[in-house]
């Protein structure tokens, strides 16, 4: 399902200065159903094989009518029949269609029950770009724990759950997030958001050279005793430092983006820069010409999708572009993108339409993909 767009920005250089169109070519539909809740391609994941002819796509689906505050609330849809589910385009993403499911969580809390073990099959070299691993976060035991899942076959088929156990224990909560990069040696670093005695949560890096195998806290990222900081991505530069970027936010409001630098392989982290005043959260991406892209939502009116270019390995950045606005409410966002063979981008995002009648604050939770040019 797909149409031809022109956006309207109502006046958005009003709402956030510096603010363009995005050069969009076409929106998509990657997930709906009409009886369900689709979203957290964030925390999902979003992959791109053979320099993006394919793509595959990872959120959450939980069974959800519409008909009051709980049933869309943040938390209650990733408990009971909730899943989280793959979609896959072998067009660029252009078309896609349902993959193999990556856990539900029912079946995650039994096999933890049973003693889940470590990945059987040998080793995972996370230089293979063939083998994914997602991170999700799970209750558990009345805690707030990270589970793994692991794909030797680009998401096709999927291992798990493993408990990943080595975080800091003085970190009562921790969330996860399909976020990770590869460092020049070949290990990858995983990036997930624990919490700090103190209560605000900060973000954790954790090193691993086999995804099968075991991984060591590596560095943690500065925190604050007033925001949160959760939502990393990174992207590995030419160079080999790290840029990260996180979403710094006070309880349950707006955040805003902040980046950080590594210039030693994720063991410490310099702040880099502020590029937006609203943004939550972001992700970023190296695009095949070097330059960087931050997309992020903006879940405050007008509620849409936007994106900012750097030249610079983000020192600086260019003027702010709307890529999709006229959603519902502010359940829309955790997205990702990635970029086609020709070039364009695909950003994949959690989205609901304004005026959709007969579901709560905005319309369906469902996934889309904007394609447009950076």
């Amino acid at each position: 399902m797909k149409n031809s767009v022109e956006h309207k920005s109502r006046d958005a250089a009003a709402f956030y200065p510096e603010t363009v169109r995005a050069r969009v070519e076409e929106e998509t539909i990657v997930a709906r159903q009409e009886d369900a809740w689709i979203g957290g391609v964030f925390e999902g994941g979003l992959w791109s094989f053979d320099r993006g002819r394919e793509m595959l796509a990872a959120g959450l689906c939980s069974p959800c009518a519409y008909n009051s505050r709980s049933s869309v609330d943040a938390q209650l849809v990733r408990r009971g029949g909730a899943a989280w589910k793959t979609w896959r385009s072998l067009d660029g993403g252009r078309r896609w269609r349902p993959g193999a499911d990556i856990f539900t969580y029912a079946d995650a809390v039994a096999a933890l029950a049973r003693g889940a073990p470590e990945f059987p099959g040998g080793r995972a070299n996370p230089a293979d770009p063939n083998v994914l691993l997602t991170a999700n976060g799970l209750f558990y035991m009345n805690a707030e724990i990270v589970v793994l899942h692991l794909s030797r076959d680009r998401g096709r088929t999927w291992q798990g759950p493993v408990w990943v156990r080595s975080l800091s224990p003085s970190t009562p909560r921790n969330y996860g997030q399909s976020s990770a990069c590869l460092r020049g040696d070949g290990a990858m670093l995983l990036f997930l958001t624990g919490s700090h005695p103190g209560g605000r949560c900060r973000t954790c890096v954790l090193e691993a050279t086999d995804l099968a195998g075991r991984r060591s806290l590596l560095s943690y990222l500065p925190q604050d005793r007033d925001f949160d900081r959760v939502h990393p991505s990174p992207v590995t530069l030419d160079d080999g430092r790290i840029v990260l970027a996180v979403t710094e936010k006070p309880a349950e409001s707006a955040g805003h983006t902040r980046l950080y630098l590594s210039p030693d392989d994720g063991r410490s982290w310099q702040f880099l820069g502020r590029p937006n005043d609203v943004g939550d959260p972001a992700h970023l991406l190296r695009l095949c010409d070097g330059r960087l892209l931050l997309s992020y939502a903006t879940p405050l009116p007008p509620y849409r999708i936007c994106a900012r270019l750097s030249e610079d390995g983000g020192a600086t950045w260019g003027p702010e572009q709307v890529v999709r606005e006229g959603g519902g409410s502010a359940d829309l966002g955790s997205l990702r993108s990635a970029q086609r063979p020709d070039g364009a981008v695909v950003t994949v995002y959690q989205w609901n339409n304004a005026g959709e009648k007969g579901s709560f604050r905005g319309g369906r939770r469902h996934l889309a993909a904007t394609h447009w040019r950076a």
